[in-house]
């Protein structure tokens, strides 16, 4: 969780989010981990949005948007954004992916309630303050009429922000592209250990050089 203050029109918040991407991060094991995919929300400023990712959608960034609808797929289908002097779609453009953000939040919240460790159950890093926990559970699931016809669907508190919230879904979606249901853990967590493996071999395999002196010591035979 990370945040980067400034103004999204000028370049200095793209800058430092595009710096903190290529980030490498230390895993238990000894391995060090990088971000796979990333979700940059296109509800605001869409077309700055839609400028920044272009060029980085090999190193899978890519613009998404909620779609508040039940029943919705956490990744929706994505479509292509960039039109031509024609009016047509340009077929390797930019593309958005809808977020269902209904049922990933509900699926986020059924999480939260499991205790113990083992699949589903969310883990967070230690040091997140107080206002991160406030704002991921800054909405419930509420019935209501709506027009004669009962409607349920998610509110927020008027008293917390929900951009953490807002996080935890977009990320989902991330992972989800990244193949989280497709990934065979096993065999990645086995890879990863054989790198950590294999620097720790090769840290202590490197012996320093002895360093030189300034000057040689006369010497007498």
């Amino acid at each position: 969780y990370q945040v980067l203050h400034g103004d999204t029109e000028t370049s200095a918040p793209w800058d430092a989010l595009d710096e903190y991407l290529q980030r490498r991060f230390p895993h238990a094991c000894g391995a060090t981990l990088g971000i796979t995919a990333t979700a940059v929300d296109a509800g605001y400023r869409t077309q700055t949005v839609y400028d920044w990712c272009r060029p980085r959608t090999h190193r899978h960034i890519f613009p998404v948007r909620g779609q508040s609808q039940a029943g919705k797929r956490v990744l929706g289908t994505p479509t292509e954004q960039d039109i031509d002097h024609r009016g047509k779609k340009i077929a390797r453009g930019v593309k958005l992916w809808p977020i269902g953000t209904d049922t990933a939040k509900t699926e986020i919240y059924a999480r939260l309630k499991i205790e113990q460790a083992g699949p589903g159950c969310m883990h967070f890093p230690l040091g997140l303050p107080d206002e991160y926990y406030r704002g991921l559970v800054a909405e419930r699931l509420v019935t209501r009429y709506v027009k004669g016809y009962l409607r349920t669907f998610w509110e927020k508190s008027e008293t917390e922000r929900n951009e953490p919230l807002d996080l935890e879904v977009y990320a989902y979606a991330a992972a989800l592209y990244a193949g989280l249901t497709r990934i065979n853990w096993d065999r990645l967590e086995a890879s990863l250990k054989m790198t950590a493996q294999d620097l720790f071999v090769q840290a202590a395999n490197h012996t320093p050089e002895k360093p030189v002196p300034d000057s040689a010591p006369d010497t007498a035979q």
